[in-house]
């Protein structure tokens, strides 16, 4: 079993990758009825996110069964993330106004993610 970090890690990771998905969902949707990119840069960011969102599930899931393998997948899942919400917030505040709850909302989901990938990671297993 695993110690009580890698499981609040795995589950961290597993929200963080929840989060990351529905933001992939929520772009895709916003992209469409919007038209602010271009067809190209759509389907690049949104196969990215889709990546980072199951990284950080495949992460979460081998963190919960006491794998230190998990967290370093959550944390590149979530690196991945940090730098593609960076990009996107620059992309989107080029176009115009936007609400800035929903931009903070975008930095919610790698905060999440790396949190539970370092601290899965950091964690020593009940068997070493």
């Amino acid at each position: 079993m695993a110690k009580g970090g890698r499981v609040f890690g795995g589950v961290f990771a597993l929200i963080g990758s929840a989060i990351c998905l529905i933001m992939a969902w929520v772009f895709w949707l916003l992209n469409f009825l919007l038209s602010i990119f271009g067809l190209g840069a759509t389907w690049i960011i949104l196969v990215t996110l889709i990546a980072c969102g199951v990284l950080g599930i495949v992460g979460g899931i081998l963190l919960l069964i006491d794998k230190r393998a998990g967290g370093v997948l959550a944390i590149i899942g979530g690196a991945l993330d940090l730098v593609l919400t960076i990009l996107l917030v620059v992309m989107l505040l080029s176009t115009g106004p936007i609400m800035w709850l929903f931009v903070l909302f975008f930095f919610i989901s790698p905060a999440i993610l790396l949190t539970g990938g370092i601290v899965g990671t950091a964690t020593g297993s009940e068997f070493e």
